[in-house]
């Protein structure tokens, strides 16, 4: 699905794995990544694995409505390769799971910068997820500074680029989260550093009026997973 120049709207779900179930929950992934690409399932999705086990899995979607969409074409896939089958697969990553965490999120082009241009998923692997609670009535503010951020980068020809995406519906709003790549955790620290230096104590304001804005913020590093998911 292609983007809107305004953005785009994303079903994100968290598989929290257990302790010592990742490898089982990533074969059985796996699995359904070849059932799906088998039956040319209607509905694409891109897994990132987090360092702390966390599986993030996301798919555009069209509005909500795109939620009975998905929904549907789930249903059609299980009656493709037989209803036993499909809960026999989704069973196996489920026994890996502690529990699920389901948003919606929306990617706003306007706050969004890649000095080269938005990479195709999994080209620069490694990945930094930036999860920040806005306090309710600070919503705006956080949304003007991270305008002004965006605009910044720009100008400053950054070389980190970023995503940023609003929680539109689930637990704990409002809030944003701020994604970050690189080829490698050491190409990601060395941009980092590079941008830092780039936006200088203008950029150090920005984040102090941020961070004013904010009850809470959790920071995720992990790697996207072509071999896990499925893009159309």
């Amino acid at each position: 699905m292609a983007d809107s120049p305004r953005g785009q709207q994303f079903l994100l779900t968290e598989d929290v794995v257990r302790p010592g179930a990742v490898e089982s929950y990533e074969a059985a992934m796996l699995a359904f990544r070849q059932k799906v690409t088998e039956h040319a399932f209607d509905v694409p999705y891109q897994l990132t694995a987090m360092e702390n086990h966390s599986h993030f899995v996301m798919s555009p979607i069209d509005q909500l409505a795109g939620i009975d969409a998905m929904t549907h074409a789930y249903d059609r896939l299980a009656d493709q390769i037989g209803l036993d089958s499909y809960m026999a697969t989704m069973r196996k990553s489920f026994e890996a799971m502690d529990h699920q965490n389901h948003s919606v999120v929306y990617r706003h082009e306007a706050l969004a910068y890649h000095p080269d241009g938005r990479p195709s998923f999994g080209e620069q692997p490694y990945t930094v997820w930036r999860v920040s609670h806005i306090q309710p009535s600070r919503n705006e503010q956080a949304l003007a500074a991270l305008a002004e951020l965006a605009a910044l980068l720009k100008k400053r020809s950054a070389p980190l680029g970023q995503d940023v995406y609003t929680r539109t519906l689930g637990p704990q709003m409002p809030a944003f989260l701020l994604v970050t790549c690189a080829p490698d955790a050491a190409a990601h620290a060395a941009r980092q550093a590079e941008t830092r230096a780039a936006l200088g104590g203008a950029g150090e304001k920005l984040w102090a009026r941020l961070r004013e804005t904010l009850r809470a913020s959790h920071t995720f590093s992990g790697h996207e997973r072509p071999d896990l998911s499925y893009l159309k």
